[in-house]
C-alpha cells in the first residue's frame, strides 16, 4: 500500500496542498507540515506531522524497514530541502511541485535548482494567475486553488480601525520608517503589521502601533480594510491582496527599489511615485 507524501513549509503550499486532499488528488496522505509557520486545519484521515528533526527521524525508520510504508507520489515546494526530504523524492513514484509563493511570481527563482528538472513535472498553483514567468515553462501547471484560501482570521481582534490611517506590511524591501518619512503624519496612526519571524524584523520607533502579523492574520485583516492606505515590499500578501481587490476599496502600494520590482512577474497595473527621500512606490491603479 503506497501514501503520498506532501512536504508543507508555509501557509501557501500547505493550502494548495489542502485544495490537493479536497480534490481527492491524493491518496493516503500525510502531510509534513511546519506548525511553526502556518496553523494546521484538520482533515479526517489525513496525518499531519510537525516539520521537526525527530519527526524526519522517524519518517527515515520507516523507509528503512522493508515493506512498512510504500512511498507514492511526493509533493515538495521547491529543491531546498533536507536530505531526508530528499530520501522521499527518490523512493516515490513520481514527485510534484506546490506553489511556494512568490518564487511563481518572479522571473528568477531562488528555490529552485532548474538542472533538477527533467520536464513535465506537475506544479500545483492558484487559479488567479493567467500567466507565468518563462522559467515555469517546463511545467504541467495544474490550478487548483483559489488565493483566498491561504487567508485565515487571526487570533487578535483588539484593533480598531478608528485607531490608524496606514498599514505598512513589515516585508523585503520595504523600509519601514524610509515609508514614514515619505507619507508623513502622524506615527502613532500607522500601524505596522510585524513579519511573523522575528529575525526578519527591522528596528523600529516605539510611537508606531504594531501587531504581530501571524497573530493578525494579514492577508484576512487587510482584506477587511476600507479607506486606508496600505504599504507592501517583497510578499505575497500583496499579491493576495491585489488578487481581493483590496485596492478597489483602499489606497495600495508596492513599496520597493527598481531593481527589485523588476523581478517580479505578472504585477497589476500601478501608477510610479517617487519621494523626496528618494523612495520608490507604486500604487496599484
Amino acid at each position: 500500500m503506497a501514501y503520498d507524501f506532501l512536504i508543507c513549509t508555509n501557509a501557501i503550499n500547505y493550502a494548495v496542498a489542502l485544495a490537493l486532499i479536497d480534490a481527492g488528488v491524493v491518496s493516503r496522505p500525510w502531510i509534513l507540515v511546519d506548525f511553526k509557520r502556518c496553523d494546521v486545519v484538520p482533515r479526517p484521515g489525513v496525518r499531519q506531522w510537525g516539520l521537526s528533526v525527530s519527526r524526519w527521524r522517524w519518517i527515515g525508520l520507516f523507509l528503512k524497514l522493508p515493506g512498512l510504508v510504500k512511498v507514492g507520489r511526493v509533493y515538495v515546494p521547491h529543491h531546498r530541502l533536507n536530505h531526508r526530504a530528499g530520501e522521499l523524492m527518490e523512493r516515490a513514484r513520481s514527485v510534484a511541485f506546490l506553489d511556494d509563493g512568490l518564487d511563481t511570481r518572479r522571473l528568477v527563482p531562488k528555490n529552485f535548482d532548474l538542472r533538477l528538472l527533467a520536464g513535465g513535472e506537475k506544479y500545483y498553483t492558484f487559479k488567479e494567475y493567467s500567466d507565468f514567468p518563462p522559467w515555469m515553462s517546463g511545467f504541467d501547471i495544474r490550478k487548483i486553488a483559489p488565493l483566498e484560501s491561504t487567508c485565515r482570521p487571526g487570533v487578535t481582534d483588539s484593533i480598531s480601525a478608528e485607531h490608524f490611517d496606514h498599514v505598512i506590511v513589515e516585508s523585503p524591501g520595504c523600509d519601514i520608517e524610509s515609508t514614514y518619512q515619505a507619507i508623513g503624519g502622524d506615527r502613532s496612526r500607522v500601524l505596522v503589521v510585524r513579519h511573523p519571524s522575528p529575525e526578519k524584523r527591522q528596528p523600529i520607533s516605539d510611537a508606531y502601533m504594531t501587531v504581530d502579523g501571524r497573530s493578525l492574520g494579514t492577508d484576512d485583516f487587510v482584506a477587511r480594510q476600507d479607506g486606508k492606505k496600505i504599504y507592501f515590499g517583497e510578499t505575497m500578501s500583496f499579491f493576495i491582496a491585489v488578487a481581493r481587490k483590496v485596492h478597489q476599496r483602499n489606497s495600495v502600494y508596492l513599496v520597493l527599489p527598481d531593481d527589485r520590482r523588476s523581478g517580479l512577474w505578472g504585477l497589476p497595473m500601478m501608477e510610479d511615485l517617487e519621494f523626496s527621500n528618494g523612495v520608490k512606490m507604486c500604487r496599484v491603479c
